[in-house]
């Protein structure tokens, strides 16, 4: 997906490294750029340069900094761009809504950059180091991007690889609006007959090419199962993008239990609702290499259960999920009731999309309901629906 960006912003350990002229050569569309740390001299000379300083008392310093500037310039968080090689800087990046490029050669965090460069030598190319199903949702001719290998999510416990495709972001994220990539995962989760999204085909057929080039050759492969009475959307996308391959056995995995929809429940109780639930119907599969496909991987207890299963039959399992998820799961049991005293929602912790600042605001809003606190005042409330609970982790309020 081409992005021009106005505004550039710089944050990496050692300035030296960054080319000379970078704003021109990887971006060229940038009036400002906004550094953090050292000065740069005249690199990116050619534009505007601005030295931010940080609040480093703020449980967010870069986020709120990048928010600020972004506000002074009265400019978008849609048209920024952020280039850094800290890995905690991807989650503030996320939180003020600005794309974000990584430079390094490993990478430890859950949420995902826009693009990742190994080198400040490959900025110059950095649209084509965005993820492959993101890249390809924009630009179906690009034979470029990348693959996420050795995804772990909290619940995934399996042995087999995860591999993603790019990223996906809940309906409750401003990026969700605007990125293309989830809007073709949405339309997947919405087939009901027929041709099913051709850029989704091309990204599937590509994806699995890569795996089998740095893997080995798959021997059959197959899809998580949809529950009774819905449609085989990942059976058609497997069918359809290997329409002759007899390799394509959606059938392989059965459903054995009655599973509850995954995204009303907390960390853990995903992890129970999928234990047992999915059985394979060949009795032996030694030998075998297995390709399981899953639209969109959350906390991975489903990708997770069907992969053990697999391989309890001797397989050899490698996992694909097209999406992955960039919102936390959380794994409190706790609700704090909406205020308003009319509807039967209750509060979750939501960004604001003017300040970028957390709220708490009714699962209702889509109703209507418009019932806010502001984060202190929501988190002194749900403290006292337990007195002695204490939360320790963001993991455990309710997104």
């Amino acid at each position: 997906m081409i992005f021009n960006p106005t505004v550039l912003f710089i944050n990496v350990s050692d300035p030296t490294r960054i080319p000379d002229n970078l704003a021109a050569q990887c971006c060229p569309t940038v009036q400002w750029v906004g550094y953090f740390g050292e000065v740069l001299g005249r690199r990116g000379a050619s534009v505007s340069t601005d030295r931010i300083p940080l609040n480093l008392e703020h449980p967010f310093p870069l986020a709120q900094a990048i928010s600020e500037f972004l506000m002074q310039k009265h400019e978008v968080p849609g048209h920024a761009l952020l280039i850094t090689d800290k890995d905690k800087d991807v989650i503030d990046a996320g939180l003020c809504h600005v794309r974000v490029v990584f430079v390094g050669t490993s990478y430890t965090q859950d949420d995902l950059p826009d693009a990742w460069c190994s080198t400040m030598q490959a900025l110059t190319t950095w649209q084509a180091h965005q993820f492959l199903g993101e890249l390809r949702s924009g630009d179906l001719d690009s034979t470029g991007g990348l693959l996420v290998l050795g995804l772990h999510p909290s619940n995934y416990d399996a042995a087999a690889t995860l591999w993603g495709t790019g990223r996906y972001f809940a309906k409750n994220d401003p990026r969700s609006e605007v990125h293309l990539f989830t809007k073709r995962l949405l339309s997947l989760k919405n087939w009901q007959q027929g041709p099913v999204d051709n850029a989704l085909i091309r990204i599937m057929r590509a994806s699995v090419a890569i795996m089998e080039h740095d893997t080995s050759h798959f021997t059959m492969m197959t899809s998580i199962p949809p529950k009774r009475g819905s449609p085989d959307r990942l059976g058609a996308l497997l069918r359809q993008s290997f329409p002759d391959d007899k390799r394509v056995n959606p059938a392989l995995i059965r459903i054995a239990k009655p599973i509850e929809k995954q995204s009303r429940l907390g960390r853990t109780a995903r992890r129970d609702n999928v234990k047992d639930a999915y059985v394979p119907t060949s009795a032996s599969l030694a030998d075998h290499n297995i390709l399981v496909v899953d639209d969109v991987v959350t906390s991975g207890a489903t990708l997770s259960e069907v992969a053990i299963q697999l391989a309890q039959r001797g397989a050899s399992v490698a996992c694909l999920a097209l999406g992955v998820d960039q919102h936390l799961v959380p794994d409190s049991k706790l609700q704090l009731p909406c205020l308003c005293g009319t509807c039967d929602g209750h509060m979750i912790v939501r960004l604001s999309r003017t300040t970028f600042r957390p709220f708490w605001g009714c699962t209702n809003w889509h109703q209507g309901c418009r019932e806010t606190l502001d984060y202190v005042s929501g988190l002194n409330a749900y403290y006292q629906l337990q007195p002695h609970f204490r939360i320790m982790k963001d993991w455990d309020l309710p997104f």
